[in-house]
C-alpha cells in the first residue's frame, strides 16, 4: 500500500501525493510514447498485400537491388495476380512491383500478360471439373468424378494460378512449380479414385 508522501510512478514518472487523473494519465502515456524509439523499417522492395521486405516478386530472394517493374493488370486485382478477382470489363491499370535482375523482370512481366490472358480459361477449366464431380452425385455414375480430379489436375498444369497470398509469400516462380506439384498429385488420384468406387 502506498504511504502518504511518497511518490506514485506512472511509465516512468515521479507524481507526488497522489495518483493521476484519467487525464494526466493520457497526458503522460503520450509522453513516454513519444520517446520511446521507434523501428524504421525500409519500404525498398515492399510487395502491395504482403509483409515481406526486399524480396524479388519473381524468385522470392531478398535483395538490397530490386528496382520497380511496372505491370498491367486489371482493376480491381489484388497484388496483381489473384483467380476470381478482376474478371469484368474494368480497364486495366499499372501497378509496380518489384525484381532484383532483368531476367526476373522479364518472366514476371511475361507472368502477369499470361495470367491476363488465360485466368479466364483456368477458371472455366476449374467450373468444369467441378461440374463432373457433381454430376458424379447426381447420375450416381463413378466415372465423372475421377475425371473431374484430371481436369481440374491439368488445369492446374497448364495455368499454374493460386491465390495471391501464395504469389506475395512464395513469388511466382515458387507459386508456379507448387501449383504444377498439386496438378500431378490430383492426376494420379484419378485412378485410385476410379478403382475405390468400383470395387
Amino acid at each position: 500500500m502506498q504511504k502518504k508522501g511518497e511518490a506514485f510512478v506512472w511509465h516512468g514518472k515521479n507524481i507526488p501525493r497522489k495518483k493521476p487523473s484519467n487525464t494526466e494519465k493520457k497526458r503522460l502515456l503520450v509522453e513516454s510514447q513519444s520517446s520511446t524509439i521507434q523501428l524504421k523499417i525500409p519500404c525498398n522492395g515492399l510487395q502491395k498485400g504482403s509483409e515481406k521486405m526486399n524480396k524479388c516478386a519473381y524468385c522470392n530472394e531478398r535483395s538490397n537491388n530490386l528496382f520497380p517493374v511496372a505491370v498491367e493488370v486489371d482493376k480491381g486485382q489484388w497484388h496483381g495476380l489473384g483467380v476470381g478477382s478482376g474478371l469484368g470489363s474494368l480497364p486495366p491499370r499499372q501497378e509496380t512491383v518489384y525484381c532484383d535482375s532483368e531476367e526476373c523482370k522479364e518472366k514476371t512481366v511475361a507472368f502477369y500478360r499470361f495470367f491476363k490472358r488465360r485466368k479466364t480459361m483456368f477458371l472455366g477449366g476449374a467450373i468444369l471439373a467441378l461440374c463432373f464431380m457433381f454430376a458424379s452425385v447426381v447420375i450416381r455414375a463413378a466415372w465423372p468424378l475421377p475425371l473431374g480430379f484430371v481436369l481440374i489436375g491439368l488445369d492446374c498444369i497448364l495455368f499454374p494460378f493460386a491465390k495471391p497470398q501464395m504469389f506475395a509469400m512464395y513469388g511466382i516462380k515458387k507459386t508456379i512449380l507448387t501449383t504444377r506439384i498439386i496438378g500431378i498429385f490430383l492426376i494420379a488420384l484419378a485412378p485410385i479414385f476410379w478403382l475405390l468406387l468400383e470395387t
